[in-house]
């Protein structure tokens, strides 16, 4: 269940352009990898997210176009921290 509380901050490790969407991996604290399956929602820079695969402590989330439009995660790059929120 997301709860929306603020667990820790994140490293965007990778950014996967595909054709209609974009895939963002982060490199989760272990803390938060606690209980986390695919399908989970998670907070990415305030954007409540699913987890679209979990190798590790990478964890994928796919990012539709509008998603990119409407928020700030079109802009994010590889030096930029996020928020983590379950």
């Amino acid at each position: 269940m997301f709860t929306g509380i603020v667990q820790g901050t994140a490293k965007l490790v990778s950014i996967d352009e595909k054709p209609n969407f974009r895939t963002h991996v982060v490199e989760l604290p272990d803390h938060m990898l606690d209980g986390l399956e695919t399908g989970a929602s998670v907070a990415h820079n305030g954007c409540c997210l699913t987890v679209t695969e979990i190798n590790g402590n990478h964890v994928s989330f796919d990012l539709m176009k509008e998603t990119l439009r409407i928020t700030n995660l079109g802009d994010l790059n590889y030096f930029s921290g996020g928020l983590g929120k379950r």
